[in-house]
């Protein structure tokens, strides 16, 4: 039985911090996520992800790969990709894709999925958001570590060379991780009043897929298409992304959007949610 994790003594995520400029008055971390909740969750996402299929947790590996593989080929067909480099180049931008859309696409139904708990047990709900963006930033954390066993192994018996900047992967998976949270909370808590919003959270996601910087370097286009293009919540994280790991160039202007996004969503998430978040399970 999960217990309300109110209970109990003051433990060091409980302890309570002031800000010397009053804007802040109190923050208590305890009050905005629940650790014992967090771990539930998340161990459940990781022991039934791919629970009774044949390759397990190949899948984690797989799933992009042959994602990269389809793409490289289409391309190739339009005489648009040109050997390792090109497949490298897709690979790395569908593992940051694919960590924000499968991310996102749980997010916005994560209310409702997890209303027989939210009926049941008091807890911070923020924690169910947390704990699927977890999940999703410890997938795409393995994929990236095997993107970069990959490039090592070409280091040695090609001529692909490692940079400095590889240790500056973990910025954008942190960028994406925020940007997830912030757009969770908005989506799932409009969600509860207007099902069909996951629907259209679902479709518009194959639609921004083919506007971001996955198929194209946001500086290789030009005009109206290279500024949609960086105006993708996505660019700047996956142009950050492939730049730590393969040295290729990034577009500030995409690294800009991406930061007024992360501050924006994360803002209006958090309050659009807290405003509805007493009255969620009787709403659903």
């Amino acid at each position: 039985m999960i217990h309300n994790e109110n209970e109990g003594g003051a433990v060091w995520w409980d302890q309570k911090w002031s800000a010397s400029d009053g804007i802040l008055k109190e923050i208590s971390l305890k009050k905005l996520i629940s650790p014992g909740i967090f771990r539930v969750l998340l161990f459940r996402d990781l022991k039934v992800s791919y629970r009774q299929t044949l390759l397990g947790p190949l899948w984690f590996v797989l799933k992009p790969v042959l994602t990269a593989l389809t793409f490289y080929f289409l391309f190739a067909l339009l005489g648009r990709a040109d050997g390792l480099n090109s497949f490298l180049f897709f690979l790395s931008g569908i593992v940051m894709w694919m960590f924000f859309s499968e991310t996102l696409n749980r997010l916005s139904d994560s209310i409702l999925t997890n209303i027989n708990l939210l009926s049941k047990v008091y807890f911070p709900r923020i924690t169910i958001h947390t704990a699927i963006v977890a999940f999703g930033l410890f997938t795409a954390v393995i994929q990236t570590l095997l993107l970069l066993c990959l490039l090592g192994f070409l280091s040695v018996f090609h001529d692909f060379q490692f940079s400095f900047s590889v240790f500056l992967f973990p910025i954008p998976l942190l960028m994406t991780s925020l940007l997830l949270i912030g757009m969770g909370l908005l989506f799932s808590s409009l969600t509860v009043h207007v099902r069909d919003l996951r629907y259209v959270i679902g479709f518009l996601l194959q639609l921004l897929m083919f506007l971001s910087s996955v198929f194209f370097p946001v500086n290789s286009q030009q005009g109206i298409l290279k500024i949609v293009i960086a105006l993708n919540p996505m660019s700047g994280s996956i142009e950050l992304f492939r730049y730590a790991l393969l040295g290729t160039e990034f577009s500030w202007m995409a690294v800009t959007a991406s930061f007024v996004y992360i501050f924006f969503f994360l803002i209006v998430g958090f309050l659009v949610f807290r405003s509805v978040e007493e009255n969620i399970a009787d709403v659903v």
